[in-house]
């Protein structure tokens, strides 16, 4: 029937449903939802086995996003933590920026050839600079 999503259902101990994964058609065809009645904590394991795996990332229940941590600042949509890690920006060769017409305002990228942070801004391409 083409009216039936396939539904998979989590409960605790048989009470209210916790969280599910299923099938819908809504927002748009075909679409795969994770949803969960509070945070959706996503863990790995180094050595195979999900029982003792640990929080890498979480997805709050007010949608902030934290990698690195299960906490994430209320003030920001997005926190990345780590004591021994960097974030990797997206690297492009001049040659192969967005144009500045399809760019958005606040977009920002690593010109790989010419080693410069670049920032969509008021609709052209600035360059990010540092003064010693």
């Amino acid at each position: 029937n083409e009216g039936d999503n396939p539904i998979l259902i989590f409960r605790q101990d048989g009470g209210m449903v916790d969280s599910a994964i299923y099938h819908s058609t809504a927002p748009s065809n075909n679409d795969l939802h994770i949803a969960s009645a509070i945070n959706m904590v996503f863990s790995t394991s180094t050595n195979g086995r999900y029982a003792s795996a640990t929080p890498k990332m979480v997805i709050n229940d007010t949608g902030e996003v934290g990698i690195g941590t299960t906490e994430p600042n209320d003030d920001a949509i997005l926190e990345l933590s780590s004591s021994d890690q960097g974030f990797m920006l997206p690297r492009v060769a001049s040659t192969s920026l967005p144009t500045v017409t399809s760019a958005h305002n606040g977009l920002m990228l690593y010109e790989s050839d010419t080693h410069r942070l670049k920032i969509v801004a008021n609709g052209e391409w600035e360059t990010v600079s540092f003064e010693a």
